[in-house]
């Protein structure tokens, strides 16, 4: 019982699907590695890949076949905590029917007990206390923040039944993942199955009414 509508569009594809995108709340694209070469020597980008440097909206990218989803993993940094894009998160939780859960990385750049993190954020946003969280340590190398040009080393792993989500973020004239890297990469060398990529400045009109209450909770 899901009404649905079929529309062709023309023109270059990844701008045509940018342009619906935002008039919708998730996007969903399969992806398969192009290994055709483009007149500079290199691997010609797929759409998928194109669309996650520049989708307005959550893009959810399909490579393999994978489990009906159970749960939802939610990946935020503790030194830039977007609470816009942790009820965006939510809200597609929700919407999927996934059982949220939030794993905050720490790189030691701001010094802080994990469980006094946990606790700051329960208190100061109500929203957050049914949801698990956690604090993952980034260990080896010379500590510094997420979010920035410089890749970031870790694996990205989730069991077979869990959505992994990671933010996006635009970062002067680039857009790049919570790790550094840019979402196109991302995509290109993705290992698992399926990703949902949200971008932090584009949020929905019931995503802002939610940061407004989680605002007013604070006060």
């Amino acid at each position: 019982n899901i009404k649905s509508d079929c529309t062709v569009d023309e023109g270059e594809p990844v701008a045509e699907i940018c342009r619906r995108a935002a008039e919708n709340d998730l996007v969903i694209i399969g992806h398969r590695p192009s290994k055709a070469i483009d007149n500079h020597g290199g691997i010609r980008s797929s759409i998928a890949e194109d669309l996650a440097n520049y989708c307005p909206r959550p893009l959810m990218v399909i490579q393999d076949e994978s489990q009906i989803w159970t749960k939802m993993k939610i990946l935020v940094s503790v030194d830039h905590l977007n609470i816009g894009f942790i009820l965006a998160a939510l809200q597609t939780a929700t919407m999927l029917q996934l059982a949220p859960e939030i794993e905050c990385l720490a790189t030691g750049v701001h010094e802080q007990n994990p469980e006094h993190i946990i606790r700051d954020l329960r208190n100061a946003y109500k929203v957050l206390c049914e949801a698990p969280m956690g604090v993952t340590v980034l260990g080896g190398g010379d500590h510094h923040s997420l979010w920035s040009p410089e890749a970031v080393e870790f694996q990205v792993k989730a069991s077979a039944d869990t959505l992994l989500a990671i933010p996006t973020r635009k970062v002067g004239d680039q857009r790049i993942t919570i790790f550094g890297s840019s979402p196109k990469i991302f995509v290109r060398q993705l290992t698992l199955p399926t990703v949902l990529l949200c971008p932090e400045e584009n949020l929905n009109r019931i995503t802002l009414d939610a940061v407004k209450l989680a605002e007013q909770q604070r006060s």
